[in-house]
Order: structure tokens, then sequence, then C-alpha cells
């Protein structure tokens, strides 16, 4: 129960760095990120214009049973994505024009939980398949349980009661399938992976599930619920273990590099309690250096342009200064210049079959980075 051991485990999160200063979705509204003046005022109006017509989208193309369109193998955690682009914007439950949509998906969140903190809509099956719950079943886990600790502190009565215990039950979910203790890989120590293994990788975590994990972690220490400083202080070693000085960059499992991953790395060492480490700038200027020129361009074998979009900007947000000054406006006309009319985004590569909603609401997500009105947004 948040609160409960909150000002001891409070001392132990701050002496190794994880937890920074709360503040509440309702409260960030009245407190204007001071990254605003990065933009233009065309620019800001531009991205404002934006990000209305796409929550206007995707508010039409929620389900009855409150989810957002999306392959089962995407759910919750395309729902719960769509539902932190609402938050983004400052749409709280018990608000117009959005709340109802926000309550809706957080309902049925909650009704994807197959076991106590595992939240998946399908049931991984015995056998690794890609993109199938076997492999995304754990990015559904961490981003379901994002979206309820980031939302937690504006629910009220037995909903909410409900969004605190499950949170409760996620924590100790994630830090149960964190890898320890691994003979055979130390280098891979402190991460996670999938809940089925495949059977063709040499390695046994990487960068991908492991940032969301210790994203989920960090939003879940900020509302006030008990995180082990062990799982965080694994964590931490095994994503600077990922940082390679010969490719000057994170890399996906110790070889593999990619623009996506650049940004992963330097938003988990931030949720991780390393702020502007050695590791984090040389990876901000390894993605200077890959700038995204083009809508859909991937950098990498393994990149994913919406993926990368959110991550990258998310990083360099969390390194603040220059580098967010270089980076996001740039990011804002390429993302606002290939908006569709209806208000979407169109997802390609790899990305095409989880849909319109979740390349919409990962778009949203990186323009509304600079509102600074989701608690993990904030420094």
């Amino acid at each position: 129960m948040p609160g409960r051991n909150f000002l001891d485990i409070l001392a132990a999160l701050m002496t190794c760095g994880l937890v920074c200063s709360t503040v509440s979705t309702a409260s960030a509204q009245r407190y204007p990120s001071v990254e605003a003046s990065t933009l233009t005022a065309a620019q800001s109006k531009r991205l404002d214009e934006a990000v209305e017509r796409a929550l206007a989208y995707l508010a039409d193309a929620q389900q009855p049973d409150g989810s957002f369109p999306a392959p089962v193998s995407g759910q919750p955690g395309i729902t719960s994505l769509a539902t932190l682009a609402f938050l983004s914007a400052g749409h709280l439950p018990d608000s117009r024009p959005y709340g109802d949509q926000v309550e809706r998906a957080v309902e049925y969140v909650l009704r994807c939980e197959r076991k106590p903190g595992f939240f998946n809509a399908a049931r991984p099956g015995a056998v690794w398949d890609i993109d199938t719950p076997s492999h995304t079943g754990y990015y559904n886990q961490a981003i379901a349980g994002l979206m309820l600790a980031e939302v937690s502190g504006e629910m009220r009565g037995k909903l909410g009661e409900e969004v605190v215990s499950a949170i409760e039950r996620s924590v100790a979910f994630t830090e149960s399938k964190q890898l320890r203790s691994l003979s055979r890989r130390p280098q891979d120590e402190g991460g996670w992976r999938y809940p089925v293994p495949n059977p063709q990788d040499a390695f046994v975590t990487d960068l991908s599930v492991t940032a969301w994990q210790a994203t989920f972690l960090r939003s879940a220490a900020n509302a006030g619920f008990d995180v082990s400083p062990e799982t965080i202080a694994l964590a931490r070693k095994y994503v600077r273990r990922l940082y390679k000085p010969e490719k000057k960059t994170f890399t996906y499992d110790h070889r593999r590099e990619s623009r996506g991953m650049s940004g992963a790395g330097i938003m988990a060492m931030a949720m991780l309690g390393q702020h502007n480490s050695m590791e984090a700038e040389a990876a901000a200027a390894w993605m200077k250096d890959h700038p995204f020129t083009g809508y859909g361009q991937r950098v990498g074998q393994l990149d994913r342009f919406q993926y990368s979009v959110y991550y990258c900007t998310q990083g360099m947000y969390h390194l603040g200064g220059q580098h967010f000054r270089e980076f996001f406006p740039p990011m804002v006309n390429l993302l606002v210049a290939n908006q569709q009319p209806d208000g979407s985004w169109l997802p390609g590569g790899f990305e095409r079959k989880f849909g319109m909603p979740y390349a919409t609401s990962m778009s949203v997500l990186a323009l509304t980075t600079h509102y600074g009105m989701l608690p993990i947004h904030q420094r």
C-alpha cells in the first residue's frame, strides 16, 4: 500500500538515486514545462492542434469494452499507451471531454490481469513466436503497470482501490521476473526478457523489455509504492553494461545498436537514477549523428520508427538543455507534417501489425513530452 513504508523506502531509494520530486498529473497542469520555450509560437500552436486531432481520433476509435483497436498480442499495452496519451495532455478521470475514455480504458486493463500482476489479454503459448503473447507479454505488463501508476493518484472510490492493489501486484510480479544469478551469462544479470525464451537467442535479457520495466518501477516508486533498491541496483548495472564504448551507444543485446536502443538506454539510465551519465551523453551524441530525417525511417537492424521516436524524445528530454533544444523542434516538424487528415499516424515496418492507435499514441506521447503533465515525463 503506498505510504505504508514510504518514509523508509523513500530514504532507501534516494540513496540509490531513484526518486525525484513527484508532481501529480493535475498539479503539472498548473506548472508548465520549462522546456516550452524550446518551440516557436507557431510550432507550439501546430503541436497543440496535432495533439487535439490525435486525441479526437483515439476517442472515436475506442471500443465498447474500453480497449483501443490492436491485435490481442498487443493488449493491454496499446490500450495503456492510448490512455497515457490522454493523460499526457492533461485529460484526467472525471473530467471533460475525455475522462470517460480514461476510466473505461483503466477498467479494461484491470480485466486483463491473467495472474497476479501479469496484465496480458491472451495467454502466452508454450513456444516462443514473434509478436505473439510469448514475445509481447512482459511489454504489455510493464506498460499497463506504468499507466496504472501514472493515473493512480487521480482515481477515486472502488476503482481507485483496485488500481492501487493492481500496482502492488504488478511491482511484485516485475521484481520476480528480473533475471538474477546467471552463471552462464553474468553480463545479462539484472535485466528482463520474454515470458517464453526465444531458442534462437544466445542472450537471455534485452534493453527493450528492461527499459519498459525500469520506467514502470520508477513510476510506481514516484507514486509511493514499495520498490526494492536491490532490483534497481541490479537493473542499473545491467543497463550500464549494455553501453559499448566501441559503438559509443547502448546496444539491444551487447551487440546490436539502433536509434531506438540509444534512446531507451538514456531513458532507462534516468529512470534508474543515473542522469547525465557519461554513457548517456555519448549515446546522445550518437543520436545526433543519426537524426530523424524522414517519416518511417529506421536506423539499425532492429529499429522501429514510432518506438524510436518515443524513446529518443524521452531520452533527450531527460538529458535536457541543448540536447533537447536541438532535438525536439525537428521532431515536432516531422510528426506534424506526417499526421493523417483523421488525426492518426500510420505505422510502418515491424510496427504495421500493431495498428494506427499504437502509432498515434506513441506520436502523442513524444509530442506532449514538453507539456510535463505526466509525472514520468518530469525530471
